[in-house]
């Protein structure tokens, strides 16, 4: 470990999302009451840099995309039998469900082994700073 904050109740404790961070265990003051703890992760975004989101990225599910296209006034008179036919010829994008849950499995991986590498970067600085 680092270092290590505590945190108040009623304060928020911010970091940017490179910053790797644990939340400890902890143990009720008086463990004949119930209790709870409540974390809430909130993203902070700066409001002069402009981010992609839902509201200018079209869908990229297959099964969302479809509908929405079938709204489309020329696609949306013919007959579902024609129309499926048409969506059935549309290749490689948008992703399908199972495509997707592929293309997120494999981010996960991906992401998994960049915080395993990071892992080992940090332990290297820490043993080797005694």
């Amino acid at each position: 470990m680092l270092g290590s904050v505590l945190t108040k109740p009623g304060r928020l404790l911010a970091f940017p999302n490179a910053l790797q961070h644990r939340v400890q265990s902890f143990k009720l003051a008086d463990a004949t009451k119930s209790g709870h703890r409540k974390i809430l992760a909130i993203f902070l975004v700066d409001p002069y840099i402009r981010i992609l989101s839902t509201a200018n990225v079209p869908p990229q599910r297959k099964d969302w995309w479809t509908e929405e296209v079938r709204k489309v006034p020329p696609l949306r008179s013919l007959p579902l039998e024609l129309f499926n036919m048409i969506i059935d010829e549309v290749r490689d994008f948008p992703l399908s469900l199972e495509e997707a849950v592929e293309v997120r499995e494999a981010l996960m991986d991906e992401r998994g082994a960049l915080i395993d590498d990071a892992n080992d970067a940090i332990e290297e600085v820490c043993h080797n700073l005694h």
